[in-house]
């Protein structure tokens, strides 16, 4: 059972040309950002960390992605 989600926002040094362009609005990026969604479960009452997806794109198209989600990062 997932008892929590985690999001982390890194900023990369690059934009579209390397990191391709936003998974979210498909459109050209100058400063790409990282989404990773972690998210922690009790599997036999045991609390682990689960990694989930990485996500590519604007801070804005992947802080929408977070809001839906209901965490606090945007």
């Amino acid at each position: 059972m997932i008892i929590n989600r985690i999001f982390k926002l890194k900023k990369l040094q690059a934009g579209t040309e390397r990191y391709g362009d936003c998974e979210i609005c498909d459109k050209h990026v100058d400063r790409t950002f990282l989404l990773s969604v972690s998210n922690i479960a009790v599997v036999h009452g045991v609390e682990h960390i689960l990694n989930g997806p990485l996500l590519f794109g604007h801070k804005k198209c992947l802080s929408m992605v977070t809001c839906d989600k209901g965490a606090s990062i945007c």
